[in-house]
Parts: structure tokens; C-alpha cells; sequence
């Protein structure tokens, strides 16, 4: 043990003169794991703490001269990137201390000066009525930058009065009775801004107004087609009358009138059918005894 003592001693001594002070280092922290009470060692340790650091810190100030261009260009971003550098070399060096928390400082200044510019310009955007190109800038931003409430308090903004544009646009379109588009549309604009009061009202309007213009057409077509079917009984033509009344009443499957209408046309048809099969039956009896009388002896009696 003594001898790997000495020998480890004196590898460390020969890197530290070598300049190979990370080796040696580790070899220190080697060594002190079976002879954590060797004082030689320790020594050892802390000069190699000590020369580089002083190596580090001449290093540091000397790096330090090296970043007054970055000051007056005010880059402070590669400043704080240099400088965190620089703070692991010679942890607690005031002047890299001051230096860094300048730098952090001023960049904080610059960043926030970059998104109050940046705000205006979605302000901007919104007072020219430019509200795609603003929810396009927010929801950019907020993408990155989560936090930011009045980024996403003009967003919601931007959206509100894209809908309101959009709902005066289509006025006429809400008016009409193209119901299918009235729906497409106002689903268009809850994509938009999801939860709108505004158009879940209106989505609910039109629905009850196609609702009512379907019961309208409904009775309008149930009119006109029983005053064309009534037309069809007076001219005694029943078979049509029946189809007329089973296509109303696909339509409109309650309508007692043209239910009751329906039952008198069955009857008179089948009236109409079993007159018809008496004639036809009475004119081929006729012929049978006109033919009998001309050629009687064609016909056998059983």
C-alpha cells in the first residue's frame, strides 16, 4: 500500500510539471479513495486547484478585454453565452459575476422591447382590420412564448372581430333559406372562435327556421296536391288518384285528408274494376252465343 502511495505521489508531481493538470487531478481524486487521510496528496490536490484557477483567471481577464466589441455592438446574447462560459472557469470572479448579470439584464431589456414592438404590430394589424394576418402573428408567438396574456388576450380580439366581419359579410346569406350553407358557414366561423355565443345562437335560429319553411313547403305541397288529385277523382280517374295520395303521403304520413281521400278512391277503383270485369265477362258471353248461333255445330254439350 505504501508503495502505491509513493509511486501515485509521484506520478501526480511528474503530470503537474508536465502541465497535464487534469490528469493529475484525477489520479488525486484516485489515490484519495484508499488514502483519504494522506495530507501529501491533499496538498497536492489544492495546488492543482490553485495554479488553475490563477491559469483560469488570466485567462478569464484576458477573455474578458476580448468582449468590449460585444458591449459596444450590444450583443448581449452571445455576451451571456460567453460569459456563462467564463463562470465555470472561475466560479464567484466578480467581475464575470457583474459582467453576466449585465448582460442577462440587458438582454431582458432588448427581449422585451422586441415583443412590445412585436404587440404593436398585431395592434396594428387589428386597427387596419388585417385580423387573419393578426391570429396568424399571435398564435406564432404564443407558440413559443406561452405566457404572454396579452398576446392571447388580442388573439381572442382578433377573432371576435374577424366573426363580426364575416357575420355583416353574409347578411343576405343569413336571410335567405339555403339553410345547408347557413350551416356550413356559421360551423366555418365556430372554427374560428370556438364557444361564440353569438353564432351557436345563430346556428340554433336557423335550424328553427328550417324547421318552420320545411313545415311550410310541407302544407304548401300537401295543398297543391290534393287540389291536383281531387281534379284526377272528378275526372273518375282512380289508379292515378291512389299513386298521387301514396306519394303525398310519403311526404306528409298525418294528413287525415288525404287519408280519407285514399280509402274513397280504393273503393271507387275497385267499384271501377268489378264494373269493367262485368262488362268485359257480359261481352264475351255475347260473343260466344253470336259465334254459337253461326256455327253451331262447332260447340258440344257435356
Amino acid at each position: 500500500m505504501a508503495d502505491e502511495k509513493k509511486q501515485g505521489i509521484t506520478q501526480i508531481e511528474a503530470l503537474i510539471n508536465e502541465g497535464k493538470f487534469k490528469e493529475a487531478y484525477n489520479v488525486c481524486n484516485k489515490l484519495l479513495l484508499n488514502f483519504p487521510e494522506s495530507r501529501k496528496i491533499r496538498k497536492l490536490q489544492k495546488k492543482i486547484e490553485k495554479t488553475v484557477y490563477e491559469r483560469n483567471l488570466r485567462s478569464v481577464k484576458n477573455d474578458l478585454k476580448n468582449l468590449k466589441p460585444l458591449w459596444k455592438e450590444k450583443r448581449y446574447r452571445e455576451l451571456v453565452e460567453k460569459l456563462e462560459v467564463l463562470s465555470k472557469y472561475v466560479p464567484g470572479y466578480t467581475p464575470v459575476e457583474k459582467d453576466l448579470f449585465k448582460a442577462r439584464q440587458q438582454l431582458q431589456k432588448e427581449q422585451e422591447g422586441a415583443v412590445e414592438d412585436y404587440i404593436k404590430n398585431i395592434e396594428m394589424l387589428i386597427k387596419e382590420n388585417k385580423f387573419e394576418e393578426a391570429i396568424t402573428k399571435c398564435r406564432k408567438f404564443l407558440g413559443k412564448n406561452s405566457g404572454y396574456q396579452r398576446v392571447a388576450l388580442l388573439e381572442n380580439k382578433a377573432r371576435d372581430l374577424l366573426v363580426v366581419r364575416k357575420l355583416k359579410e353574409n347578411k343576405g346569406l343569413l336571410k335567405s333559406k339555403n339553410f345547408k350553407e347557413i350551416e356550413e358557414f356559421l360551423n366555418d366561423l365556430l372554427r374560428i372562435k370556438p364557444g361564440s355565443s353569438k353564432v351557436k345562437a345563430l346556428l340554433n335560429k336557423a335550424s328553427k327556421r328550417e324547421t318552420v319553411a320545411l313545415s311550410y313547403e310541407k302544407k304548401d305541397f300537401a295543398y297543391r296536391s290534393l287540389e291536383y288529385i281531387k281534379v284526377l277523382m272528378q275526372k273518375k280517374k282512380w289508379e292515378k288518384s291512389i299513386n298521387a295520395f301514396l306519394e303525398l303521403l310519403k311526404v306528409d304520413p298525418q294528413n287525415l285528408k288525404a287519408l280519407e281521400l285514399l280509402d274513397k278512391a280504393r273503393k271507387k277503383f275497385d267499384e271501377q274494376l268489378t264494373k269493367e270485369v262485368i262488362i268485359k265477362t257480359k261481352e264475351l258471353q255475347k260473343k260466344f252465343r253470336d259465334q254459337k248461333k253461326q256455327n253451331p255445330k262447332n260447340f258440344i254439350r257435356l
